[in-house]
Formats: structure tokens, sequence, C-alpha cells
């Protein structure tokens, strides 16, 4: 069991990869899975369609793999290597952009994240309203 659980820490390097949610690392998560010879690619399925139903985020699913690697072990395991690496690079960050916060480049890229986000949010809403939208050579 030890060993079951020492080969789930190398996953932890896909939760880094996760921007919104654990289904952009599923294909990385299902080779591993396969590799290590943990379950086959329809017990894995099954697992993430258990995960999917249950209420809750989609990172449920690295619980349920390390449930069935190492037991209830693993799943604790599981859980973690999903939220650690990248609550530690949330800290970091965090720290980091408070420590130079009378930084001249900060104040730009703060000023700048505004607009970004709000054109992030602005522009799909107008295409799902179905308005003619242009911006520079893109339209859509």
């Amino acid at each position: 069991m030890i060993g079951a659980l020492a080969n789930l820490f190398p996953l932890m390097a896909m939760s880094l990869l996760a921007f919104g949610a654990v289904a952009s690392t599923l294909p990385a998560m299902v080779r591993a899975v396969i590799a290590h010879h943990w379950m086959t690619r329809t017990q894995f399925l099954a697992l993430f369609g258990l995960a999917r139903s249950a209420p809750g985020s989609n990172m449920l699913i690295a619980p349920l793999v390390g449930l069935r690697v190492a037991g209830v072990p693993g799943a604790w395991a599981g859980t973690f290597e999903v939220i650690l690496p990248s609550s530690i690079l949330t800290i970091i960050a965090t720290q980091t952009w408070e420590r130079f916060h009378t930084a001249r480049w900060r104040r730009a890229l703060q000023a700048a994240i505004t607009p970004i986000s709000g054109g992030s949010c602005l522009l799909p809403a107008l295409f799902l309203a179905g308005m003619q939208t242009t911006v520079g050579d893109w339209a859509w």
C-alpha cells in the first residue's frame, strides 16, 4: 500500500495544469492510471461517471482513484494531490504580489487586468446573445 501511495505523488504535477477544473488533466490521468496498471480504462470511466454524478467539484475523480489504489489513505492522498500544489502556488503568488505592492509594474498590470477580465466576460456574453462582435480582424 505504501508503494501505491508513493506512486500517486507524480500525479500532483497534473493539478498545476488544471486551470479551471480537473477535467483538463483527465487524458494524462487516464494514461497514468493505465500505465501503472491500477485499473482499466473501463474502470476509470466508471469512477469518472460516479465522480461526475456526485454533487461537488470535478476533483472527486482523484480521491476515487486513490481509494481504488490504496484504500482510505489513497483517497486522502488523491485529495491532497489535487489541492496541495495549486494551493502552494497560490500562496506564493499572493505573497509575491503583496511584496511588490508599490512597484510600478504591479500597478500597471493591475490596471490592465480589469479591462482584460471585463472583455473576457463580455465577448462570450455578446456571442451567446447572438450579437455580431468585431475585435480587430476577428469577427464572430
